[in-house]
């Protein structure tokens, strides 16, 4: 099976293989000054929520940047840009989300 070219949203890797690493809209070089701010559990839990959202919304947009403006500027009103980056990459990779765990964690 042929793997599909590198798509690009917003600079970043969405699917397929992409070089160059992250960019931003400008076409530089990401930056990884994320806040360093503590999450709480229900802030987490939006961010995840909003995460899901943006992706269900990719999945079923063929132009996603026109159709999902909403969802991909709540995904990244709601989650420290250090997890947009994380979970963007992670879905490039085709890993699944996993449901978020209630409890401690060890």
């Amino acid at each position: 099976s042929s793997r599909p070219s590198c798509i690009r949203l917003w600079g970043l890797p969405l699917l397929g293989p992409c070089s160059g690493g992250m960019v931003d809209g400008d076409g530089k070089a990401a930056s990884n000054d994320a806040p360093t701010s503590t999450f709480t559990g229900g802030q987490r839990k939006e961010c995840w929520n909003s995460r899901d959202a943006f992706f269900a919304c990719a999945d079923r947009s063929e132009d996603i940047e026109a159709s999902c403006k909403v969802e991909w500027a709540q995904f990244q009103a709601r989650c420290l840009p250090s997890w947009v980056k994380h979970f963007m990459a992670q879905r490039q990779l085709g890993v699944k989300a996993m449901p978020p765990t209630s409890g401690p964690r060890g």
